[in-house]
């Protein structure tokens, strides 16, 4: 067959190249995203999605955030210095004062008043008329009774205190005696007169128990408190302590310990002494000064 055309191996051969060469050329063409379906895109909105499971970088976890500040505890008092004393040897401030008992003192005293008799007659007394010194304890002049008086009116009552000092009132039978140059131990002069009727007599006391005496009974606010302390065989300093009358949490009465007064100086006699000024400002009610388990009790009005 001459009229047919000869396709020669080497030219079979460029065919293929040529068509090898369009193919490839096609195919680069072709965009890349051109096989990604638009719906399989992420739309530009997932960006802001909502974040509810991712917390926010400002928000500390939980784990972390510190604790909370405990609630300050206050500091135990202190003890506060003992009163100041006066040039004159009187302890000035003590009745402000609110301070911690010191060590083995006791921060409140129990308190109950027993029923006593002021004035017994002493043995052999004469009961037509007669005057003596009664005392609560025996180291402690207190009283002064009468005996064949007309009790439902006054008496003249005068003491003469072993220092010669002399106290006079006009009372009715018994008479507190509110001196505070009183001493505890020595011949007291006892004089009660109503009308016609007058006796005397005379008393020698000698401190043997240890007391303590506050005079005046009751004192106006700003007014000073004498403190009388019998020590008898005990001479040197004794401390003391000033306390005020309140109610307990049983709802009784109570005294509670508000100042340190510093020490009472007890002399070879057994005999020592202390002054308390006070104040206006001073708040009124019962105090007592306790000296070696001994109160002296006074009131500020």
């Amino acid at each position: 067959m001459s009229g047919g055309r000869d396709v020669t191996p080497g030219r079979r051969s460029s065919l293929v190249a040529i068509i090898v060469l369009i193919v490839g050329s096609c195919a680069q063409a072709t965009p890349t995203n051109s096989l990604v379906p638009a719906r399989s895109q992420t739309p530009a909105a997932s960006a802001s999605a909502e974040p509810a499971s991712i917390p926010a970088e400002s928000s500390a976890p939980v784990s972390n955030a510190p604790p909370s500040t405990p609630s300050p505890i206050p500091p135990t008092p202190t003890p506060t210095p003992t009163p100041t004393r006066s040039p004159s040897g009187k302890v000035e401030g003590a009745f402000g004062r609110r301070d911690v008992p010191p060590g083995g003192v006791a921060e409140s005293i129990g308190f109950s008043t027993p029923a006593l008799r002021v004035c017994v007659p002493p043995d052999g007394v004469d009961t037509s008329g007669s005057v003596w010194l009664s005392r609560l304890v025996e180291s402690v002049p207190t009283f002064v009774c009468a005996l064949g008086f007309d009790t439902s009116l006054p008496i003249d009552f005068s003491v003469v205190a072993p220092d010669g000092q002399v106290h006079s009132q006009r009372s009715r039978s018994p008479w507190r005696i509110d001196a505070a140059s009183d001493p505890f131990q020595g011949t007291y002069g006892l004089t009660a007169g109503q009308g016609t009727l007058v006796v005397s007599s005379e008393e020698v006391w000698l401190s043997s128990v240890a007391d303590v005496v506050a005079f005046p009974a009751t004192a106006e606010r700003g007014d000073s408190v004498d403190v009388a302390v019998a020590a008898p065989g005990s001479p040197g300093p004794h401390p003391a302590y000033l306390y005020r009358l309140g109610s307990g949490s049983d709802g009784l009465a109570t005294w509670f310990f508000i100042a340190d007064l510093g020490a009472v100086n007890v002399d070879e006699a057994g005999e020592g002494r202390l002054a308390l000024t006070s104040s206006e400002g001073d708040e009124a009610g019962s105090y007592a000064v306790w000296v070696d388990g001994h109160l002296g009790s006074f009131r500020l009005e």
